[in-house]
């Protein structure tokens, strides 16, 4: 695992005894430092080499000399590496220099295994003619290979070449207009450019998916957009210059200098652009690259606090650049601005919103700007610029080279701003309730944040050894820095502390209150158990008779169960004695019937024959033996009706 980014001293030492004695300059601006992954290159001009610092080595060998095979045969105001530190760039107004980085080997991954001195591979990429001095260079992030270097010049140019092992060549290039002596004079001059985030383009395949907008600044203020990459076939197209919302004058008088991009991902594109008396322009870039309508909207302007620079009577040349803007890929939100008299650290806590919400008038969009290093701090000091700075991470670590040749580390703390806008936007897209508890909790952490964020810093002063201020002048500085830590800093202090036992004397006043509600709540609670048990000892004696009248009503229903009536077997074999004697019964009053019918049609018989005239022919014995027949059948026929009769009375019993 990587360790923290800690510079010894014995380093800086190291670097400073390498480097050499400071060569004068004449105030031209410088960028010879810069930093890859874990590794710090800078650029050696006495020993035309390059000095490779090792950051997350244990050892104590960590600078490595990398000598060129061709030494640069021009000035070198600049130096770049690539990403993954696999080559280096150094540059002047004349002429380009490209080396190749031996590859890491060993047990901690050192160049070329580590040893103190290497040999690299060097040659001169381009030579400037009349007119086509070098702005600058950078390597160009849509390069596969990471091989591809970005160049402009002074007529206007952004041209595109392919490093190679032993050369390079010529793969793009468009040319903006300008470039003869009146556009120069006039400012129609390209001076400085930034790369943007690159641009899906959906009409490509998957590998050639991106385009890359390189906003190109010019020394009027116009900005141009290249647009890079997988376009039209590879052809590089132009816009510009974009036009800006709300319209500004023109002020011949102020060129502008350097110019940066800066934005998370998903979010809207803010460029910076600087100029040379120090004044820092704040745009969000309106519209998509790809349609070719774009529109810059200022919604900031930041003076920065550059000391003599803005009162030096000398005239400053329009292409030496002198505020430079450097961004750190450790954070989209803030950039370094590097001037004659110290370095700037300049965060934009906006990045993080919409355009719809940034456009809005109570939208707070102020930047905050933060002071870090004074090289120069009063006017009659000797100019002692720094030679460029880089931020190294993680963590992020903030190194300069000093004039003297010494390097200088400071480590880059979070902005507060930046943090509450993000600590709001959290807020506000998981609001529930248990979050407006703890909303209100963090209540006090947003305030003191607020209290104790500063308004303006108080710079370290790293001046030229030599450099002797008169009395008056040291007051002066005194007094400056005992105005800033009492304003800035002290008074904050006591703000924050007043606020502190405020907000303790409210909390105190609202543990007192709930401390009287707990005592109240407990008295309820005691009242409430002495309730519930109660209630429960009802319960149960309810529950108890609820049982005892449950077992009586079984008693009863058991009881009245064995009351009910019920047939014995005397009984059942009466009611079958009975339904046989009922059959019976029913059969002879169905013969009892049967004889009434056939008496009826015997009388229905005599009374015929007593009615004939014929005599009767019958004897006296056969007249006898008929009525003898006959008084039989009455008796039987009387006996049939006595004993239907008793049935009758039986049955009736």
């Amino acid at each position: 695992m990587r360790e923290q980014l800690v510079l010894p001293e014995a380093v800086s030492h190291r670097v400073a005894q390498l480097l050499g004695a400071p060569v004068e300059r004449d105030g031209k601006y410088c960028q010879l430092i810069a930093s890859a992954e874990d590794h710090l290159f800078i650029w050696n001009e006495s020993e035309q080499n390059v000095l490779a610092v090792n950051l997350s080595s244990r050892g104590e060998d960590k600078v490595q000399i990398l000598n060129l095979t061709n030494c640069p045969q021009h000035t070198v105001t600049g130096l770049v590496v690539s990403s993954r530190g696999e080559r280096i760039c150094v540059y002047g107004e004349d002429g380009i220099t490209a080396i190749e980085v031996p590859r890491r080997s060993g047990s901690e991954g050192r160049l070329g295994g580590g040893d103190a001195e290497l040999l690299c591979r060097a040659f001169t990429l381009y030579r400037s003619r009349e007119g086509k001095s070098v702005q600058k260079c950078s390597w160009y992030p849509g390069s596969p290979a990471n091989n591809q270097l970005l160049v402009l010049t002074r007529d206007g140019t952004l041209s595109l070449y392919l490093v190679m092992d032993h050369g390079a060549r010529q793969i793009q290039q468009v040319s903006l207009s300008g470039g003869d002596k009146v556009a120069a004079a006039l400012g129609e001059t390209a001076v400085d450019y930034c790369v943007g985030r690159p641009v899906d383009n959906g009409d490509q395949l998957e590998a050639e998916a991106s385009v890359w907008p390189v906003f190109v600044l010019w020394a009027d203020g116009g900005v141009f957009c290249v647009q890079t990459g997988a376009v039209d076939g590879g052809r590089w197209t132009v816009q510009g210059p974009i036009d800006v919302f709300p319209e500004q004058e023109t002020d011949y008088s102020q060129e502008s200098c350097g110019i940066v991009t800066l934005g998370e991902s998903e979010g809207p594109t803010f460029v910076s652009v600087a100029r040379v008396d120090g004044t820092l322009l704040h745009h969000v870039l309106l519209g998509d690259p790809k349609s070719g309508q774009l529109t810059l909207y200022l919604y900031e302007k930041v003076e920065l606090d550059l000391g003599p620079l803005n009162s030096d009577p000398g005239s400053c040349s329009v292409f030496s650049c002198p505020v430079s803007l450097i961004p750190q890929l450790s954070s989209r939100s803030r950039y370094l601005v590097l001037h004659n008299s110290g370095l700037h650290q300049v965060c934009l806590p906006s990045v993080s919103v919409d355009v719809e919400e940034l456009l809005r008038e109570d939208t707070e969009l102020a930047c905050s700007v933060e002071h870090l290093i004074c090289t120069r701090p009063t006017g009659d000091s000797r100019p002692a610029p720094l030679l460029g700075a880089t931020v190294a991470y993680p963590p992020a670590v903030i190194i300069s080279l000093r004039a003297n040749h010494t390097l200088h580390t400071m480590k880059a703390k979070a902005n507060l701003r930046y943090i509450q806008v993000l600590s709001s936007q959290e807020q506000d897209m998981n609001e529930t309730d248990n979050n407006v508890t703890r909303n209100n909790a963090n209540d006090i952490e947003q305030r003191i944040r607020n209290i104790l964020s500063h308004s303006c810093t108080q710079p370290q002063l790293l001046s030229a050894a030599d450099t002797n201020t008169s009395p008056a002048q040291t007051l002066d500085l005194l007094t400056r820095a005992t105005e800033t830590l009492q304003n800035e800093y002290l008074n904050r202090i006591i703000k924050a502390q007043n606020e502190l036992m405020a907000e303790a004397k409210m909390l105190r006043a609202k543990k007192a209150n709930q401390e009287a509600q707990l005592t109240k709540l407990e008295q309820s609670r005691t009242q409430l158990r002495a309730n519930a048990e109660n209630i429960s000892e009802r319960y149960e004696d309810i529950r108890d008779k609820g049982a005892s009248l449950a077992a009586r009503v079984e008693t009863v229903l058991s009881r009245l169960q064995t009351r009910v009536p019920g047939a014995s077997h005397a009984e059942l074999k009466m009611a079958r004695d009975l339904k046989m004697l009922k059959a019976k019964m029913e059969q002879v009053q169905l013969a009892t019937d049967q004889l009434k019918e056939k008496e009826k049609y015997q009388r229905y018989q005599l009374d015929q024959v007593n009615r004939s005239v014929q005599r009767c022919s019958l004897t006296n014995e056969q007249t006898e033996n008929i009525k003898a027949v006959l008084q039989g059948d009455s008796v039987i026929i009387t006996d049939l009706v006595k004993a239907v009769s008793g049935a009758k009375k039986d049955a009736t019993v």
